[in-house]
């Protein structure tokens, strides 16, 4: 399986943190097309896959430092499991993967492989699903793990290639999208936990509320849409409105949503995040999140000039002390302090806002709606496939000729 598929399994089986366990079978694959197991396995991520790979180092290992006329003795004395998979592999056969059982816990995991165990080691068991009068005699496949519902994917055993078909969702290309999108793309990874462990039908608002605050956009960088990215996975897309109302004024304003308990810190200085915090929590604010007019400092509570005040002391002071070198003197200097917290803090307001809006399946770019659950990648000239976001930063710009951030 090519590498972008095989990510893409392991992304659905590792859905949800709590529920990312699953049991499957290693199977040899007959003349006739039926599948005989010969192993049962519980596990997470690439886990179906690690046998091989095993299988491989105690080979090498083998071939390395046992004398040749030895080799065949040292493999037999490799596990059972080992041996089946270097005699498909010597015939030149596959080792056919097949997920049983997927988006449990890991004690569900742990029983339902102990039962499959338990099954297929009874003695005496046949087990030949020929025609569809062999199946058995249920009506219905049995209940849907936590993953199955949520996911709302039909409960059955599937081969990796099925799951890959039925289930997982192939990769985005950065390098395609960047030629027609114009969009802005937020990692939210520490956000996005958060997330999830909401009711199902909070998490959408929840994940635009934190996609919502994590950037910083210029006027002539301003994207039509905003891609929310765990792990590089598209969580959400949303339109970046161009327009709004804010107190009538024509221009846009930017905030970046402070309040938020995940915001990254290391992106501005202590004080400027303070700022930004002081100035959303000001406003008023519709039941998206989205900022419906601002406050000017004289509009502030009393509380809250104090809390400017106490924030802001040592810009107002600095301030301050270059003018009185300059003019000798300040008549008022309980009106100018006054006056330069004022100036400071309406200075926020100048910051452009843009607001987001969600995408409905009626509207005419829900063709975007596709693209949740998709992993973006970035393919590189060398042939190297990585995340279009690097380790450290939570944004990038794309599409258009736009300058990049």
């Amino acid at each position: 399986m090519e590498k972008e598929k095989l990510q893409a399994v392991v992304d659905k089986l590792n859905w949800n943190e709590e529920y990312k366990y699953y049991v499957y079978a290693l199977c040899e694959k007959t003349e006739d097309g039926r599948l005989t197991p010969f192993y049962i396995g519980k596990g997470e991520g690439a886990r179906v896959w690690a046998h091989e790979e095993g299988e491989e180092k105690e080979i090498e290992y083998i071939k390395k430092h046992v004398k040749k006329e030895d080799r065949d003795e040292a493999i037999a004395k490799l596990s059972d499991k080992y041996q089946q998979i270097e005699k498909l592999k010597s015939s030149g056969a596959a080792v056919e993967k097949v997920i049983v059982k997927w988006g449990m816990t890991e004690s569900e995991a742990f029983m339902a492989e102990s039962a499959l165990i338990n099954l297929l080691s009874l003695t005496g068991l046949k087990v030949d699903i020929a025609t569809e009068a062999d199946k058995l005699t249920n009506i219905v496949n049995g209940h849907k793990s936590i993953g199955e519902k949520e996911n709302e994917i039909e409960t059955k055993a599937r081969t990796v290639e099925e799951f890959f078909t039925d289930c997982a969702e192939e990769p985005l290309s950065f390098n395609e999208l960047e030629k027609t999108e114009n969009a802005v793309l937020i990692s939210i990874n520490r956000g996005y936990e958060e997330c999830m462990d909401l009711e199902k039908d909070k998490r959408k608002f929840a994940i635009m509320e934190k996609a919502r605050g994590f950037w910083r956009v210029r006027e002539y960088d301003l994207p039509d849409y905003l891609y929310a990215l765990y792990q590089q996975k598209v969580v959400g897309i949303y339109r970046v409105k161009k327009t709004t109302d804010i107190k009538g004024n024509p221009h846009l304003y930017h905030m970046l949503d402070a309040h938020q308990a995940d915001f990254p810190r290391s992106v501005m200085s202590e004080k400027e995040y303070d700022e930004i915090l002081t100035f959303y929590d000001a406003c008023e604010k519709g039941p998206d999140g989205n900022i419906t007019k601002y406050v000017e400092y004289k509009d502030l509570s009393p509380e809250l000039k104090a809390a400017v005040k106490e924030k802001w002391k040592d810009n107002v002071a600095a301030v301050l002390a270059e003018t009185l070198k300059k003019k000798k003197m300040i008549a008022d200097m309980a009106k100018a302090e006054e006056e330069e917290y004022e100036k400071i803090f309406n200075n926020w307001v100048d910051r452009k806002y843009y607001v987001l809006e969600e995408i409905k399946e009626t509207d005419s770019d829900a063709k975007y709606l596709e693209y949740v659950g998709r992993r973006i990648v970035e393919y590189k000239a060398n042939g190297e496939v990585t995340s279009p976001i690097p380790a450290r930063n939570f944004v990038r710009y794309m599409g258009k000729g736009k300058k990049k951030s």
